[in-house]
């Protein structure tokens, strides 16, 4: 009777981990899946952002004020990540990944702040960084999602 109850709650347990081990890979790769559509859609929003601008569909203040919001919440999204790196609950893979995503989300900060900066001085040169970091993370994240 006494080993019956204890292989019910090895067994109980057992199933409880695994259950629990499921989970925590579902919110993993669910994690991962919207990281990588973030990074895809904060690349394509800042690009669109900035061509209506040249078109002159937004004028230097909402330019600016949506340039900051993407920069805002691209910092959040480093700092969550980061937090994620410390956690230990990611492998090695993870790891990689999440660490890429970070570098990704740096030069997408740096794009939508050196455009914002150009809108602020009007100095060509902001251009010229914005597109060195545009390519830089247009070429990180095709690497990343085996887009090309």
């Amino acid at each position: 009777k006494k080993y019956f109850i204890i292989t019910i709650i090895f067994l109980g347990l057992t199933t409880t981990l695994h259950a629990q081990n499921k989970t925590v890979d579902t919110l993993l790769e669910t994690c991962g899946v919207l990281s990588a559509q973030g990074v895809y859609i904060t690349y394509t929003s800042i690009g669109t952002l900035v061509d209506a601008y040249a078109y002159g569909v937004y004028d230097d203040e909402t330019t600016s004020t949506i340039l900051s919001e993407y920069i805002g919440m691209s910092e959040g999204v480093n700092e969550q990540l980061n937090f994620v790196l410390k956690s230990g609950i990611l492998n090695s893979e993870d790891i990689g990944f999440v660490i890429e995503l970070n570098n990704i989300y740096e030069l997408l900060i740096a794009e939508a702040d050196a455009f914002n900066k150009f809108i602020q001085t009007k100095d060509e040169s902001y251009i010229h960084i914005y597109e060195s970091n545009r390519t830089k993370a247009w070429n990180k994240i095709s690497q990343l999602f085996e887009l090309e």
